[in-house]
């Protein structure tokens, strides 16, 4: 494109707009791949981001790495070296992490989605009674950051509240003669799971690790 053909395009301002347009969605989709806000997966219509997902994913990558160097501890303290490896449990594949924290991001869902349809509007205060019980118990917090690497907001917002919902609604299911696992197993096979990367796909029932 020559000098006159530049100034030209520049001068249009129709030009101008869809540059200007396109910078702009360039920039926006920069910010929402960095910052983790582009969805992993959709469970009946709700999101499931990628930054909750790293977050879980990192999360139990620490546990995982964590439980093993205590239970490597405690046989080498107990049996001595000789039997400490075959007194750690399995640790997962990074495959099986995966799979894995996927799978309870949408169980996760699920349980959310029924627990309000069991406590509609009182289905907040009810979590909030139950995980103000611990929110000054000072040896959680300090656990949560050893086994998880969470800080106290995020051990409530990751652990506490989704175990608070699922609490209430085995409560509900339990008053109606049902079990959460079978409601569960149900829910699933119902669900509309849409995922969004090629590492995964859904069975009908479960999340499939593809590669």
């Amino acid at each position: 494109m020559n000098t006159d053909a530049l100034k030209a395009f520049f001068l249009n301002k129709t030009n101008i707009r869809i540059l200007a347009a396109l910078v702009l969605a360039i920039v926006i989709a920069v910010i929402v791949i960095s910052s983790g806000w582009y969805y992993v997966a959709t469970v009946n219509g709700t999101p499931i981001t990628a930054r909750a997902f790293f977050k879980n994913y990192r999360a139990s990558t620490i546990s995982a790495d964590t439980l093993s160097k205590m239970y490597a501890e405690r046989a080498q303290n107990q049996f001595g070296s000789g039997d400490s490896a075959t007194s750690t449990p399995a640790i997962m594949s990074d495959a099986e992490i995966k799979t894995s924290v996927l799978m309870g991001l949408i169980e996760r869902a699920l349980i959310h989605d029924g627990a309000r349809a069991e406590a509609g509007n009182g289905l907040d205060a009810l979590v909030r009674e139950k995980v103000s019980k611990y929110e000054n118990d000072i040896t959680l917090k300090n656990a949560a950051q050893t086994l998880y690497g969470f800080t106290p907001e995020e051990y409530q917002a990751e652990i506490l509240m989704p175990q608070a919902e699922q609490d209430i609604l085995a409560g509900r299911l339990f008053l109606k003669g049902q079990r959460l696992d079978a409601w569960l197993k149900e829910a699933k096979k119902s669900a509309r799971v849409n995922i969004f990367s090629r590492d995964f796909s859904w069975d009908g029932e479960k999340v499939v690790y593809a590669k």
